[in-house]
């Protein structure tokens, strides 16, 4: 590992960045090194515009072009000092379609056409919550405070724990799984107590119901 690499990485960490930012910010500035075949602290303004230039013929998203662009900001302000350059290094504009939203009636609909289950209780936490649906195969059983009507969630996005209200409703179907289950740590474990529903299991269900109720939109766990 080169010592330019070593620092950049170190002052993520300093700066509390989830793992999986830093991964993709690395990615980022590995991929200009291999574009430019010299080390950053030798490139100037020129190599960046380059560089964003060749991004945008090999046809990369907006998402990942902007992700690659904070990534570079970041090494030229924090790690190189450089500041000056990164007003050289600018976002790049995506579309912004407008968010598939349900009415009552459609949710209504879409929660009928999920078998019942421990999947549609997760799918109706997610929507009851506003939770990721990596947040809810996440859940424990110590996360429901239920003398508070509070639902925990630990580690969310940007490492962050937040709590979210937990209605009368969703409070007795969750004790009522329970019951009928008694997890002892994870609330959905997987094929063993160990270890917690894989979130591909949960969008695949949530797939297959979205074609079976026949919304005429595409239904997503985000979506909920």
């Amino acid at each position: 590992m080169t010592a330019l690499r070593q620092r950049f990485l170190q002052d993520l960490q300093l700066r509390n960045y989830a793992p999986k930012t830093i991964q993709a910010y690395l990615a980022g500035v590995v991929g200009f090194v291999k574009h430019c075949r010299q080390s950053p602290d030798q490139l100037g303004a020129e190599h960046l515009r380059d560089f964003q230039l060749h991004l945008l013929q090999q046809g990369v998203s907006w998402s990942l072009f902007n992700q690659t662009v904070c990534a570079l900001r970041f090494l030229y302000t924090v790690t190189l000092q450089r500041p000056g350059l990164v007003a050289m290094i600018p976002y790049g504009k995506k579309r912004r379609p407008q968010p598939v939203v349900l009415a009552p009636d459609e949710v209504r609909r879409f929660f009928r056409a999920v078998p019942p289950g421990r999947f549609l209780l997760m799918l109706r936490t997610v929507y009851a919550g506003g939770l990721r649906v990596s947040e809810v195969v996440r859940l424990k059983v110590a996360d429901i405070d239920a003398a508070r009507m509070l639902l925990w969630v630990r580690a969310g996005k940007g490492g962050k724990d937040r709590c979210v209200p937990l209605s009368a409703v969703l409070l007795q179907e969750l004790r009522d799984w329970w019951r009928q289950q008694r997890p002892t740590d994870w609330l959905f474990p997987g094929q063993t107590a160990q270890g917690h529903l894989h979130v591909a299991s949960l969008q695949r269900v949530c797939q297959q119901a979205s074609v079976t109720a026949d919304l005429g939109k595409r239904v997503t766990p985000h979506t909920l």
